[in-house]
């Protein structure tokens, strides 16, 4: 799976595997996806207060490129450059950046069968 594709719960569960947990799981209740780590929920892509901690401590940089025709104006690039990640909201922009800087532009799909 490309990594400009995760959104939601996906991205937030290659968020957790990325920040080193051994128990994240993806899993589907009354036709929602859900994200935890160890039984609990995670938001890094919906919750500053998750996803924050991790741009600062990456030095992720955001930008936002003020053009009505621009479809993804947040870009976030990680602190060597090498990944920049865009979309249209900046935490997704960012968590993206994160799982990219982590474990390359394409992930397994781990989606549970």
């Amino acid at each position: 799976m490309k990594v400009v594709e995760l959104n939601g719960p996906h991205l937030d569960f290659w968020v957790e595997k990325a920040e080193g947990s051994k128990w994240a799981e993806l899993y589907l209740e009354n036709g929602v996806w859900h994200a935890t780590d160890a039984g609990v929920k995670v938001f890094y892509s919906r919750a500053w207060r998750q996803g924050g901690p991790i741009i600062e401590r990456r030095g992720i940089s955001l930008e936002y490129e003020d053009d009505p025709k621009v479809l993804t104006p947040w870009c976030a690039r990680s602190r060597d450059g090498k990944v920049v990640m865009c979309a249209d909201q900046p935490l997704v922009a960012a968590m993206r950046c994160y799982v990219a800087s982590v474990f390359g532009f394409e992930v397994p799909d781990e989606v549970p069968a």
